[in-house]
């Protein structure tokens, strides 16, 4: 009882050092996953901040477009803005900021945790109870926390922890299909992004599954408007769907 009540203040006290951002995309577009998010914290009795009035982009899309100037000047600004509030934590649900602010912003003191590492660590803990589901499902690696952040083993040991068994697509892990939103292709190119996401939809029929669980908001809604007769599950939503 005492040691609940210690765990209890240090939460409450600590709670503005811990920062949850969602990325832009999730924080615009993909309401329903910001939501989901924020359910799941609560459950994890993660006590945490948000700043989305006064937070930036991360730099992700102009760094992506050979912007430099203009990727400096946001790295610059958040680094302040976290400095001045005294972050000494980042959860982000988002691959892209994930791989943008442990590869490019120069931290000292701040730790960054994607949020399916949350995740993991909350089911190790105990304070994130699995319901268990029996569902087959296939997951989808983004290129940004897989590729370019080597995190592969994570989101799968949830899954499976909840019970939803994966069965792999053909290209997985290293050699994933992009799914053909990144890179700005999906704002210059919409037919080629959309070809690149129906080759990777393709898989689903090969392996006889109809629901793909990604961890990743673009992933998510790109895939979504190219399917057919297949659901595609955010990863959030696939964890909640399996938890007390």
């Amino acid at each position: 009882m005492f040691m609940g009540f210690v765990d209890a203040l240090f939460n409450k006290l600590t709670a503005g050092n811990t920062l949850f951002y969602p990325g832009c995309l999730t924080k615009f577009v993909g309401k329903d996953v910001l939501k989901n998010y924020e359910t799941l914290l609560k459950k994890m009795n993660i006590n945490y901040i948000m700043l989305a009035d006064e937070e930036v982009c991360c730099g992700s899309p102009v760094h992506a477009a050979g912007y430099q100037k203009d990727f400096e000047n946001l790295i610059l600004k958040n680094s302040e803005l976290f400095s001045e509030r005294g972050i000494t934590k980042i959860i982000t649900p988002c691959p892209g900021c994930y791989k943008i602010f442990t590869r490019h912003y120069n931290f000292q003191n701040i730790e960054v945790e994607h949020a399916t590492i949350t995740i993991k660590k909350a089911l190790e803990k105990g304070t994130l109870k699995p319901a268990k589901v029996n569902k087959t499902i296939t997951y989808h690696d983004p290129c940004h926390l897989g590729r370019q952040s080597n995190i592969y083993d994570e989101p799968r040991d949830v899954l499976k922890a909840l019970g939803y068994t994966i069965k792999e697509m053909l290209y997985t892990r290293e050699d994933a299909l992009c799914c053909g939103a990144g890179g700005g292709v999906k704002s210059n190119y919409p037919q080629t992004a959309n070809k690149i996401a129906k080759e990777r939809l393709k898989e689903l029929d090969t392996i006889g599954v109809d629901l793909l669980v990604t961890p990743c908001t673009m992933c998510t809604k790109h895939l979504e408007e190219n399917a057919k007769g297949v659901k595609i599950m955010e990863f959030a939503e696939a964890v909640l769907h399996a938890v007390k």
